[in-house]
């Protein structure tokens, strides 16, 4: 098992290139993901389908 301070002592080494790059895999694994706000989408198709049989186009 890993612990903090072997964890700094391997960021200390790393080239300051690498640093934001490491930064922002830590980052990543530690926020939890940002829950998004679904949303219906509607069309209106003036009731062009009301008496459509879609059926057999969506097999196709």
């Amino acid at each position: 098992m890993v612990t903090k301070e072997e964890l700094k002592k391997e960021v200390d080494k790393l080239p300051e290139n690498l640093l934001e790059t490491v930064y922002d895999l830590l980052k990543n694994l530690t926020l939890p993901p940002k829950k998004e706000d679904k949303k219906w989408t509607s069309r209106d198709f003036h009731g062009k389908l009301d008496q459509a049989d879609i059926r057999p186009a969506a097999y196709e």
